[in-house]
């Protein structure tokens, strides 16, 4: 598969479901560049998170904690 929506970043971080998340890359402003692997032979933008400015690296996980809104989403922590 090819996906050149992203030219350069400075690390890929494998989410635990179906998301690869480009961080320190070209676009969103260096922040969360979101890419869907769902369909691995057709991987596509999901999002972009760049409200924070460049991100340097980032841990995916799936929340279980007490807030009911974000139990089962994936989150991220960046810095």
């Amino acid at each position: 598969a090819n996906y050149d929506a992203v030219s350069s970043n400075h690390n890929l971080v494998i989410g635990p479901r179906d998301y690869v998340y480009a961080v320190g890359s070209n676009t969103c402003k260096g922040g969360l560049h979101i890419i869907d692997f769902i369909d691995p032979k057709r991987p596509k933008t999901a999002g972009c998170y760049e409200d924070d400015g460049y991100i340097h690296d980032c841990q995916c996980e799936i929340y279980h904690g007490q807030d009911a809104r974000y139990f089962g989403h994936e989150i991220c922590f960046c810095g």
